[in-house]
């Protein structure tokens, strides 16, 4: 039964706080079958920085999928400029912004959704574009039916309400339906702050939606949040942790029944 961590928004640097190396400390002693973060790793992306990160992800000694957030774009250190912003990325993380992992029991694939420009001022908004819109279907269509399959990226593909922060997902229409088409059970972003939890939608063959809180603590001594997933045959359990340095809380838990293969439909847009 794989056992699968899912965390966000690390920020690491070097004032990153203790906590968080101890919380890595137990998710290691734990023996992962699969380690996910949904981006924004550093806090600025800086070669320190990234060589920080580097050295506390080593700590798991598990596969690892990591796709980029906005805050591990850099326009402005030394050996990486505006035409390269994901230099420092490629050369400390991984070399493949868009990535796939498969196992025994599992389809994992996550795709860089951070842009250095896009059609809005802010950016920490997020862009999809139609080449891997095609590479998610393509490499879903020909996974096995019989593994969990797990869709990663950093920015939520729809609106959340009661959110304070917002990003807009340009692409995000065409990715879901793509998602739909090759019946994806979960995807994983991160949440925009609090947690989020979203089931499918009735009447649609829409992915459940699980957003991971962060791990950027501005005081210190905030509680940290990340998820705890468990793939059997016929179901995935999903529990909401809380950390606050010393205990690890179950916020909320869901399960979610995996249904019986059916044949994918390929005749969509691609």
């Amino acid at each position: 039964m794989p056992l699968i961590f899912h965390l966000s928004s690390l920020g690491l640097n070097k004032n990153t706080p203790s906590m968080l190396y101890t919380l890595a400390k137990d998710i290691a002693a734990q023996k992962p079958d699969l380690v996910i973060i949904s981006g924004n790793i550093v806090k600025k992306a800086t070669h320190e920085n990234f060589t920080i990160a580097q050295e506390f992800l080593d700590i798991f000694q598990s596969p690892l999928l990591c796709v980029s957030g906005h805050s591990d774009l850099s326009m402005t250190a030394k050996g990486a400029g505006v035409f390269d912003a994901f230099k420092l990325y490629r050369k400390y993380i991984t070399p493949t912004q868009d990535i796939v992992h498969e196992d025994h029991d599992l389809f994992a694939l996550g795709i860089n959704t951070a842009r250095t420009a896009l059609p809005h001022w802010n950016w920490s908004n997020g862009m999809v574009s139609q080449d891997q819109i095609k590479f998610v279907h393509t490499q879903f269509r020909y996974a096995p039916n019989e593994k969990a399959r797990f869709f990663v990226c950093h920015h939520p593909l729809i609106r959340i309400k009661g959110r304070t922060k917002k990003s807009i997902l340009w692409g995000s229409t065409d990715l879901l339906h793509a998602l739909q088409d090759q019946q994806i059970d979960i995807v994983l972003s991160d949440s925009l702050g609090g947690i989020m939890f979203l089931p499918e939608h009735d009447g649609d063959k829409s992915p459940v939606m699980i957003g991971c809180s962060g791990m950027v603590i501005k005081d210190g001594i905030s509680p940290v949040g990340y998820n705890i997933i468990h793939v059997t045959p016929d179901k995935i359990t999903i529990e909401l942790m809380s950390y606050d340095g010393e205990i690890h809380s179950v916020i909320d838990n869901h399960s979610i029944e995996r249904p019986p293969e059916e044949p994918k439909d390929d005749d969509g847009i691609f």
